[in-house]
């Protein structure tokens, strides 16, 4: 279970949140590959076709056979809606439960599709979904932040490597 401790120090919230430790990849270490990721993988939950890999379904652009975008409930998430929300004073401590929501948008039915190489209406369908979950989100009952962050991980392809001229 998660937790949110207010910081005395900077005057923030954070989240500590140690079943995130628990996600398999983080301890097997993989050797870097040097061809481009593939289109698709029989193991990965976030091609078309593995979508019963994932854990529930909060959002989806497309039909119910095929999708453009995608959004999940993150399988290790930081934050849970399942949460109690209860607040929790010891001596100077503030701390609750950590409840929340923590979705993962799966941009592209080929994920491994770098945004700058996508048509304009692809990154458009993105820009959509974030925008629909935001507002979703912002809707539920105790919520009151939502951040919004893209994470660069091993299925995300490499930066373009474009030389500076001195």
């Amino acid at each position: 279970m998660s937790e949110l401790r207010y910081n005395l120090i900077s005057g923030e919230w954070i989240i500590v949140a140690t079943e995130r430790a628990k996600r398999p990849k983080d301890f097997i270490k993989e050797k870097k590959e040097k061809s481009p990721l593939p289109e698709y993988k029989e193991n990965c939950p976030f091609c078309p076709g593995n979508e019963n890999q994932t854990p529930i379904e909060t959002f989806r652009l497309g039909d119910s056979n095929s999708w453009k975008v995608r959004s999940v409930y993150n399988k290790f998430g930081a934050v849970s809606n399942e949460e109690k929300k209860e607040r929790k004073i010891n001596g100077l401590y503030n701390s609750m439960n950590g409840f929340g929501v923590h979705e993962v948008i799966i941009e592209h039915p080929q994920h491994n599709k770098c945004a700058a190489l996508m048509s304009y209406e692809e990154v458009e369908n993105i820009l959509k979904v974030y925008k629909a979950r935001y507002l979703a989100i912002s809707e539920m009952k105790g919520i009151g932040c939502i951040v919004i962050f893209k994470n660069h991980g091993p299925a995300a392809e490499p930066p373009l490597n474009i030389p500076i001229r001195s």
